[in-house]
């Protein structure tokens, strides 16, 4: 693996937002976003990535509940003008899930695929960024998605996920079989193995 290294990126603002990075930098390049329950839950997941893309995580430290997904967006948006990324890869974990899906459905034409691990947040009750429905603002998602499932997640219904993989263009799913919602933490490479698998199908 190439390991990965802590470091500091300065955005536009002047503020400066903490970020995992691969060693080398070399791999396709891959933006992770975490969930409320910080980047650390997911390190694992970003080591096993590593060997394969070359992972930039930021530390969301401000990502406390769903609700902060239009503030995070917005922090994700400087980070990306601030950083060299073309056309990266965008995943996003559990309440991640839902600023990535957010981002890649209001910056077409941006990311060259989306991975979606145990989304939450995409439902009717989520207070929709563009002010559109669910089902019409993911329709705007350009890029190839993969939907990663825990097959015993209790948090995310696999009723969710086909719904997700309907109204999501060009979207596929993938298994994780004794996954649950943490997952990332306990089936690291399990999950690393799914989204690699998810890239090849739908490539």
């Amino acid at each position: 693996m190439n390991g990965l290294q802590r470091s500091a990126l300065r955005l536009p603002d002047g503020s400066e937002c903490t970020v995992l990075k691969t060693n080398d930098g070399s791999g396709r390049p891959l933006l992770y976003i975490h969930g409320i329950s910080g980047l650390e839950a997911d390190r694992s997941l970003l080591s096993e990535l590593s060997s394969a893309f070359a992972v930039l995580a930021p530390v969301l430290d401000g990502f406390r509940a769903i609700g902060d997904v239009p503030l995070i967006q917005r922090k994700v948006i400087e980070l990306l003008s601030a950083s060299d990324l073309r056309s990266p890869m965008l995943a996003g974990h559990a309440a991640g899930a839902a600023v990535a899906a957010e981002l890649a459905a209001t910056m077409p034409g941006t990311f060259s695929h989306l991975f979606l691990l145990s989304p939450i947040g995409l439902d009717a009750e989520q207070r929709p960024v563009s002010g559109e429905g669910v089902g019409n603002r993911l329709g705007h998602i350009d890029c190839r998605t993969t939907l990663v499932w825990g097959k015993q997640d209790a948090e995310v219904s696999m009723e969710s996920i086909l719904e997700l993989a309907r109204v999501i263009p060009s979207a596929g799913v993938a298994t994780v079989p004794r996954g649950t919602g943490d997952m990332v933490t306990t089936l690291p490479a399990k999950v690393a193995r799914a989204m690699l698998n998810g890239l090849r199908v739908l490539a």
